[in-house]
């Protein structure tokens, strides 16, 4: 996320969206956010529901999964 952080500012001149998805619960990563103070949006997903619907898996033998990082561009007008 450092590298993100890093880049901010030319994804957003890009019309792009960065948007993390985490494991955590969302007191826990409310607080990560705040600590880190992440410019982009942060989103919260300890049951997976939106890491599924994008097909990253959870493997549990291999302790757990990633953040998922997606970037989202808006289309051309």
């Amino acid at each position: 996320m450092a590298q993100l952080r890093r880049n901010y500012q030319q994804f957003a001149g890009l019309d792009t969206q960065i948007i993390v998805v985490g494991l955590e619960k969302a007191a826990a990563f409310r607080e990560y956010w705040k600590k880190e103070d992440l410019p982009f949006i942060g989103l919260p997903d300890p049951e997976h529901h939106v890491s599924k619907l994008y097909g990253q898996e959870v493997k549990l033998f291999k302790l757990g999964r990633r953040p998922a990082q997606m970037l989202i561009i808006k289309p051309a007008k």
